[in-house]
């Protein structure tokens, strides 16, 4: 097993709040999701090595790129910029960043003259031009268009290949639903880490519905695992953790003599109204 790039050993953002314990792997994608004020910002300042936590500690091996409030040097441009953060001879990064942030065309212009999306972009340059290490993201994710992130997630997609590893905070369940691990915060108290997959088979359940001849036969064969079933005519309906392993099983051993199972998948907004602290 490769070593973890970083690693959090039992971080707390505040005094009597759940700790947060994970690794950080070479090639991973992390999100941090929570609502306005939950702690998303001091978790990212933690792990880039910005700040303290209350109590715990971060071990990281790799240097650190921290991208949040955009801060820059008066005369600073685009080509700057990206010249400054290479941490390579490979000068071929610069012209691939600058193309995904859609900085091209503008790189010697000053960076106080630009949009304010297009100051974003900038901002995400000293962590998307390194090609190594481990790079934090506060939230820019979530402001740019979507041409630009697509063109971005490119580029971080090629570094996770080589081993680049990245976390960024995020409000939208379909960024975070491309990532390896979800952090989730609630009240500056760290209430989930793990994958997806683990997160929604333990807070939202599937729904089924079975057509079925003899409903008592099915009802009788899910009633241990069930967390609920409703009788219709001709089907049965009920809620369970279980996946589509149980569809299938249903289907071929063909229990009441069901002619068709439908399943309605959860999906990670569904268990992130579940999920309890």
């Amino acid at each position: 097993m490769p070593t973890a790039l970083a690693q959090l050993d039992r971080i707390a953002l505040r005094a009597n709040a759940k700790s947060l314990s994970l690794p950080i792997n070479p090639g991973e994608l992390i999100a941090v999701m929570g609502q306005a004020g939950s702690g998303k910002s001091h978790l990212l300042e933690i792990i880039a090595g910005e700040t303290k936590p209350h109590s715990g500690k971060i071990n990281c091996e790799v240097d650190q790129h921290f991208c949040g409030d955009p801060v820059f040097p008066r005369r600073a441009t685009p080509l700057s910029l990206a010249k400054s953060a290479l941490d390579t001879e490979n000068t071929q990064r610069i012209v691939i960043v600058l193309n995904a942030l859609g900085l091209t065309d503008i790189r010697d212009t000053a960076v106080t003259k630009l949009t304010q999306s297009q100051m974003i972009a900038c901002a995400l340059i000293d962590g998307l031009m390194p090609e190594h290490g481990l790079t934090v993201i506060d939230g820019l994710l979530d402001l740019l268009d979507p041409w630009t992130l697509e063109a971005i997630f490119k580029v971080i997609q090629g570094d996770l290949e080589l081993g680049k590893s990245y976390v960024f905070a995020t409000h939208q369940p379909a960024l975070a639903e491309r990532c390896d691990q979800l952090v989730v915060i609630k009240d500056q108290s760290m209430i989930f880490a793990g994958s997806i997959p683990q997160l929604i088979a333990e807070t939202a359940p599937a729904q089924f519905t079975v057509e079925c001849d003899d409903q008592s036969t099915v009802a009788a064969m899910v009633e241990p695992f069930a967390l609920n079933i409703k009788k219709a005519p001709g089907k049965i309906i009920f809620t369970t953790h279980r996946n589509q392993a149980l569809a299938a099983k249903l289907l071929t051993h063909g229990y009441g003599t069901v002619q068709a199972v439908t399943v309605a998948e959860p999906t990670l907004r569904d268990a992130l109204k579940n999920l309890k602290s």
